[in-house]
């Protein structure tokens, strides 16, 4: 020790350290006398490192299920550097994607990582939820009565040709709102060759508008399948006119934005009422019920725009 080869003055005056206060290894001996010159090649500055550079990618749906290779230019302080960016199929929003060592712009100093966050755009067709899509396709009322064959385009370009049957009408028709799902027609599952996810299709049916066509004969022949199909007892008209208490009233055409418009407040100022007016008329489940269709506004829309890369 410091104590026994020096004394007590030895220890206070500091013998054996150097002139920052760190004790004196061989190493130090060695760059004071010699200087940093025996060893060759440039080193690394201690306490120097790049920070790491991220950007926002636009991609495209068709993008995530067929996979992207491309060359990008970023910006550095330098100057621009270009890297390449492969991205998996089955990739999903919000993904990162990291470039590990591109940041270098600095001599001597550990380089940083280059992190792009994946923005997929909104479809026009398609809406992806994990690794499902789904998409919403109109059909007339005679396709959802005898079956029908859509073609589709797919993302990988393909034509995929989506069938019902008229024999599965008897079992389960389809309805307005009603969800069909093709199996393994959704998209690729990242990492997992040969696995994708499903295909969920909503329906919206257009019913007839044009019955100027029939003749009162047809139309009424029409109505008697209809109620048949939907299981509709007729009735004479003069079972239900026996009725005193039964009463029949016409329904008009009207609109939603109309619900909730005949009101007159009758409380006083300091009972406390609920505002709702930016609660929207929900005909199916009511106000606060909890209701939830599975309907295509919940899937996105459509917006356009070209691929960018910038900086966040």
């Amino acid at each position: 020790s410091i104590y026994d080869r020096y004394g007590k003055d030895g220890l206070e005056s500091g013998a054996g350290m150097n002139g920052f206060g760190a004790a004196t290894s061989g190493a130090d001996l060695f760059r004071t006398f010699f200087g940093s010159g025996g060893r060759s090649g440039p080193t690394r500055s201690s306490g120097q490192r790049h920070r790491n550079m991220r950007y926002q990618l636009e991609v495209t749906l068709e993008d995530l299920y067929n996979g992207l290779d491309r060359d990008i230019t970023i910006a550095q302080p330098a100057s621009n550097k270009k890297v390449h960016v492969h991205i998996d199929r089955g990739s999903y929003d919000g993904q990162s994607v990291i470039l590990s060592g591109e940041v270098d712009y600095l001599p001597n100093a550990v380089p940083g990582d280059v992190i792009f966050i994946l923005a997929q755009r909104s479809h026009g067709v398609f809406t992806r939820k994990g690794d499902d899509l789904a998409m919403r396709m109109n059909i007339d009322f005679h396709e959802a009565m005898m079956g029908f064959n859509r073609t589709i385009t797919h993302l990988d370009g393909r034509k995929v040709t989506l069938a019902v049957d008229k024999d599965d009408m008897s079992e389960s028709p389809i309805t307005k709102g009603c969800v069909r799902v093709v199996k393994e027609c959704g998209m690729p599952v990242r990492g997992r060759p040969g696995k994708y996810g499903d295909l969920f299709v909503e329906f919206d049916v257009r019913l007839p508008t044009n019955l100027s066509s029939l003749n009162e004969e047809e139309r009424e022949q029409l109505g008697a399948l209809l109620k048949k199909a939907v299981g509709a007892n007729v009735r004479k008209k003069s079972e239900d006119s026996t009725d005193t208490k039964h009463q029949t009233l016409k329904l008009v055409v009207g609109r939603a934005s109309d619900f909730g418009k005949n009101f007159e407040p009758t409380f006083d100022h300091d009972e406390h009422m609920e505002a709702e007016e930016d609660d929207p008329f929900n005909p199916f489940g009511g106000r606060g019920s909890g209701f939830r269709s599975f309907t295509y506004s919940s899937f996105g829309g459509e917006s356009g725009g070209d691929t960018q890369c910038q900086q966040m």
